[in-house]
């Protein structure tokens, strides 16, 4: 309907013996319409509320888990078992079950990361991105400057989203505080059966000596561990000498 009809039907509702049933019938269908086009904003106001909330890096911010490659059969693989736990996130989140995401630099762990945390967030749940060393930063302020925040409500902040992506897991010199931190953040959400994924360079065997038998334990009891074992996607292949 035209906004040139919709104003004639409004400017004879002063006269309602003028309206014919069908004036009645397109002025209902006209303000339907618009309640819709009122919710639909608000779904996407409230969506992108969520996504800013989730703090994923600006380069994943619009990955998706249909422009994930599959060039090997591992990378199928990944892809088919990152995808049924998106997909079945309802499920995964009763079991509280966690993804470990291990390979070397470059090989897509953070993307894909953050393409599960797109699809959920988008399916109606709470997400929450960060680095390792984004988490021990920001407790640290907390620490250093008397922030008005206090240290469990920073620790909150990890502990409550309905999937948690720690990326970066074992870059850089990690003290026995940070480590305790870690430890804190994964065994609440273990606790509160809320999925959490990790992301690291390390194996599955570097990545269980850094975060300790407890946390490492509690990681492989619900969840599965997923190995980037291809090339850095960064990396082009060189042009053969002549």
């Amino acid at each position: 309907m035209s906004i040139e009809s919709i104003a004639s039907i409004l400017e004879r509702l002063a006269t309602p013996q003028q309206l014919t049933d069908e004036d009645k019938a397109a002025a209902e269908r006209a303000i339907a319409l618009d309640r819709e086009r009122e919710r639909q904003q608000h779904r996407t106001e409230q969506l992108e509320y969520r996504l800013r909330r989730a703090r994923m890096p600006e380069v994943h911010a619009t990955a998706r888990l249909s422009d994930w490659p599959t060039s090997t059969t591992q990378q199928a693989r990944v892809l088919r078992i990152a995808t049924k736990f998106a997909e079945r996130f309802p499920y995964i989140r009763a079991g509280g079950l966690s993804l470990s995401l291990c390979g070397g630099v470059g090989t897509g762990k953070s993307r894909l990361a953050c393409s599960v945390l797109r699809h959920v967030i988008e399916h109606g749940a709470g997400g929450r991105y960060t680095t390792a060393a984004g988490i021990f930063r920001e407790v640290k302020e907390v620490w250093r400057n008397n922030s008005d925040a206090s240290e469990t409500q920073v620790l909150h902040a990890y502990t409550s989203p309905d999937l948690l992506v720690v990326d970066e897991i074992g870059v850089g010199h990690n003290s026995p505080t940070d480590a305790s931190l870690l430890t804190e953040i994964i065994g609440a959400r273990y606790d509160a059966e809320r999925p959490t994924i990790v992301a690291t360079n390390l194996s599955p065997i570097e990545l269980e000596r850094h975060l300790g038998p407890r946390v490492a334990d509690r990681l492989a009891e619900r969840g599965a561990v997923l190995v980037f074992d291809w090339p850095s996607f960064r990396r082009k292949p060189r042009e053969a000498a002549p």
